[in-house]
């Protein structure tokens, strides 16, 4: 299965264009648990609004990639000309703002910031769970189920 990824400008109104296409895109990679799912998108749409308000440059680059059952997420955002602000940047003072951060180190792990050159790669792994998909070599999963002789501790 392809890999997604789309680029945009760093605009609020970019977000719910992209949140669309990487649902279309999870449901096509077998994602169809609700729950997994919205874990991808809200940890995603959390790392893409902080570029967007915080780093935003002029594109932001949103890749995911499934690997049996995991996501993997990366923004890369590219940075600023000298002197130059993000036009959004007011929002990290509202009582909204400062949340994203734990939202998505409570549903991910392997977070990640890594920056070379002029850009700021963030990134991070969300397990899906979703028993009833189909991973990314194209076999079904299949659970295993404890017997006598196995263990659920296995």
């Amino acid at each position: 299965m392809m890999p997604f990824e789309r680029k945009f400008a760093p605009q609020p109104a970019e977000l719910p264009p992209a949140r669309a296409a990487l649902r279309a895109w999870l449901h096509d990679v077998g994602v169809d648990d609700e729950d997994a799912a919205a874990d991808v998108l809200v940890v995603t749409s959390e790392l893409v609004t902080n570029g967007v308000f915080h780093d935003g440059g002029h594109l932001i680059t949103l890749r995911a990639d499934r690997q049996d059952r995991e996501v993997s997420i990366e923004v890369t955002t590219v940075d600023h000309l000298p002197g130059q602000h993000p036009t959004y940047r007011d929002l990290e003072d509202s009582a909204e703002g400062g949340r994203g951060l734990r939202i998505v180190h409570a549903l991910s792990h392997d977070y990640r910031v890594v920056r070379h050159d002029h850009q700021r790669m963030t990134g991070c792994r969300v397990t899906t769970n979703d028993d009833n998909s189909t991973p990314a070599d194209g076999r079904p999963h299949r659970p295993s189920q404890p017997g006598p002789a196995q263990s659920s501790e296995d």
